[in-house]
């Protein structure tokens, strides 16, 4: 969203360049304004400098104050966060151990009974 609208802002690939350069510029002024001894980055910080980094050529990352593998971790972690989702459990549900318990008791106490005996009892009793 940040370099679409650095993309409205200067469409020249040079001012896009200036203005991301100047935007992480000024944010790290501001990031360090926030602390006294050492200002701890927040998510959102680190986040937008590597939204910006992104914008600016390899060999000019320096400006930021970070080095390039600081922000191609940053980078990592927000390509990471954005691709993490609940997955759906896939296949057949679990078989309640009761019924377990139960189809094998039958099975100890009826030897001669093979399987399509066993389900027909069950399915007699409403069990699945």
């Amino acid at each position: 969203m940040l370099r679409g609208l650095v993309s409205l802002i200067a469409p020249d690939a040079m001012m896009k360049e200036l203005l991301a350069e100047n935007m992480m510029l000024r944010h790290r002024v501001a990031v360090e304004t926030r602390g006294k001894p050492r200002p701890r980055l927040h998510l959102r910080d680190r986040l937008f400098f590597a939204a910006l980094s992104r914008m600016i050529p390899r060999g000019r990352w320096g400006v930021s104050g970070f080095s390039p593998k600081t922000l191609m971790h940053w980078h990592r972690e927000a390509v990471a966060r954005k691709w993490t989702f609940r997955h759906k459990k896939v296949g057949r549900p679990p078989t309640d151990p009761v019924l377990v318990a139960l189809v094998v008791q039958m099975a100890k106490d009826n030897p001669s009974w093979g399987v399509w005996r066993i389900k027909g009892e069950c399915q007699g009793w409403a069990i699945a």
